[in-house]
């Protein structure tokens, strides 16, 4: 489900990094020289960003999951008189 959602809100690079870094554990540093990340944060940057999104994304599947919960509870309840 986690890759899912990687690979469905992250850029490749973004998926690499964190798999690299969270899977492997790979230091940051270490991808930073590895990936030739040239951005003065390095790997963190990319880590902070798709941490970001990925936030983001749970966020917005939980609340389209609770709506659609709601709208399916008001269709199986009794109407009101």
């Amino acid at each position: 489900m986690v890759l899912r959602m990687m690979h469905r809100t992250l850029e490749p690079l973004e998926v690499r990094v964190m798999t690299l870094h969270y899977a492997h554990e790979v230091p940051l540093a270490t991808i930073t020289r590895q990936l030739e990340l040239t951005n003065p944060s390095g790997a963190k940057a990319y880590i902070v960003n798709a941490r970001r999104k990925l936030n983001g994304a749970k966020y917005t599947e939980m609340k389209v999951s609770k709506q659609a919960e709601r709208q399916s509870q008001d269709q199986d309840s009794p109407p009101l008189h």
